[in-house]
Parts: structure tokens; sequence; C-alpha cells
């Protein structure tokens, strides 16, 4: 070629370092698409003949087709690996949100047994005060002095265990929405104790069991208040329950 030529690139010349004068261009196609140009070039002028573009037109359709094979494959393997991602998220996605749905069967069943026993152990008291307060109110006159006071003493003992109740009920129904605030500070652990005495006394000459409080005098505890009481509180029921 001639570098007068408007079609001479001299950045080709820099690029190959090469002075190129002739050149022979096989478009690389494709199904009727041009993918790419197989070139061979030359500094002597001229050197090219159809007999070179002969040989080289099969070349440059295998070069052609293995290229957009090759290009093929690799799109391919792209969209396999992304598949594959997707699949690997979606089998995540699935194994999470079966954690959940059995996170949530679990707290539900939870929940139903804690209602059941709730209902359960709230019927029996409510049942003794409703019976209690009808024959007192009934047959008050029949009664003597001490029958009177044995009979408010029974009623006081199940209003207290229906308290216990209640507050175990408000307790899981705060946990269950996150909104059991917790506070802790110095208790003394004797005088916490003596309180949660207080509300069983009834219960325990009920059956005659004496509460007694080994606790050491100023004995300090780090706790909630609240969280500590629920705890002592459901022990010593427990304790008198099946003593």
């Amino acid at each position: 070629r001639d570098r007068n030529d408007d079609r001479h690139a001299d950045d080709v010349d820099a690029h190959t370092g090469i002075n190129i004068r002739s050149i022979l261009a096989i478009p690389l196609r494709v199904q009727g698409s041009t993918i790419g140009v197989l070139s061979l070039v030359d500094p002597g002028v001229n050197r090219f003949s159809q007999a070179e573009q002969t040989l080289l037109e099969p070349i440059a359709g295998a070069a052609a087709i293995a290229i957009d094979n090759a290009r093929l494959f690799t799109t391919a393997q792209q969209e396999i690996a992304e598949r594959w991602k997707k699949e690997t998220e979606l089998r995540s996605l699935h194994k999470e949100l079966k954690k959940k749905n059995e996170e949530l069967q679990q707290a539900n069943a939870t929940k139903d047994k804690f209602f059941s026993i709730i209902s359960h152990d709230l019927r029996g008291p409510f049942n003794t005060l409703q019976g209690f307060t009808h024959l007192l109110s009934n047959r008050y006159g029949s009664y003597d002095e001490k029958e009177r006071k044995q009979n408010i003493k029974r009623i006081h003992h199940t209003v207290e265990r229906l308290h216990g109740l209640l507050e175990n009920l408000l307790t899981w129904s705060r946990l269950q929405r996150d909104a059991m605030s917790y506070e802790p500070e110095l208790l003394d652990f004797r005088d916490l104790v003596d309180e949660n005495f207080a509300l069983f006394t009834s219960k325990a000459e009920e059956k005659q069991i004496e509460l007694t409080n080994m606790i050491q005098e100023d004995v300090q505890v780090y706790a909630d208040a609240n969280m500590a009481d629920t705890v002592l509180r459901n022990l010593l029921s427990n304790a008198l329950k099946f003593t």
C-alpha cells in the first residue's frame, strides 16, 4: 500500500513494529455474521496473491468457528455460574424460611401449651374463690368466728395463687414481645426472700409447712428486682405445691 492511501494507518505500524506495505485480510464469519478478521501483513509491496487468499479462507472459517465456540463456551460457563449462584441463594433462602417456619410452629406450640396450662391452673383457684365467696355471702351467719377466719384465709390463699399465675402470664407476654426490661441493682437478698415468704404464709400454714429464711444478714445480690421476685415466687410456689 501507498502511505498516501487514506486507508493507511500509521499507528498499526507503530503497534506491530513492522513497516507494512502489504496486507491480506480475511473476514471471520459465522452464520452470516462477522466476528473478526484474520490478517497477514508484509513489509514488501504486492506480496499477496489470490492463491494466498484461497489458502487462508478455509483456515479463517475454521478459526471463526473455534473462536465462536470458545465464546459460546465462556458465555455458557458464566450462565452456569450465575445459575448456580442463584440456586445456592434460593436454597439458602429456602433453608432460612424453613427454619423460621419451624421456629414459628414451635413458638405457637409453646404458646398453646402455655395458655392451656394457665387456663387449667386459673380455673381451679377461680372455682375455689367463687365457692368460698358464695358460701360466705349466703351462709355467713351460720359460721362461727373460727370458721369465718378459716374461709377468709382460704380466699386470701386463692387470691395469692391467682396473683402469682397472672404475674407469670405477664412475664411470659413481655418476654414474647421482647419488652422485658432488665435493670439490675444491689438487693438485700434476705429481705427479698422475706417479702416472697409473706405471699405464701397462708398456703404454708394450710399445709402445716414452716418457712424458714436461712439467708444471712446483709447478703446482697446484683439482679433485676422483678426477675428475682419471679424466680423466688416460682420456687416457693412449686415447693409448697409438691410438698
